[in-house]
């Protein structure tokens, strides 16, 4: 929930200061997806786990689902 929340913040966030570029989707969601995959990769890393990769695509693949639906949609408020 924690995750979700700060997540949401951020692509908010992010939508807003970019406005003024003319690209704030496709940025948001590209910026959103380093920092998810940069998250999940070090905390996997420190953790020891393995298969890093295989453990965090699936999550991955469905947090940029969500990125990409909620960035869209809010684009869509906005304008």
């Amino acid at each position: 929930m924690v995750l979700t929340f700060s997540t949401t913040w951020i692509m908010e966030f992010l939508h807003d200061r970019l406005s003024r570029t003319g690209h704030e989707v496709p940025l948001t969601i590209v910026i959103v997806a380093v920092l998810l995959f940069m998250t999940a990769y070090t905390i996997n890393y420190i953790a020891g786990t393995p298969e890093i990769l295989a453990t965090i695509t699936p999550g991955f693949i469905i947090g940029m689902v969500y990125t990409t639906v909620y960035v869209v949609s809010l684009n869509r408020l906005k304008s």
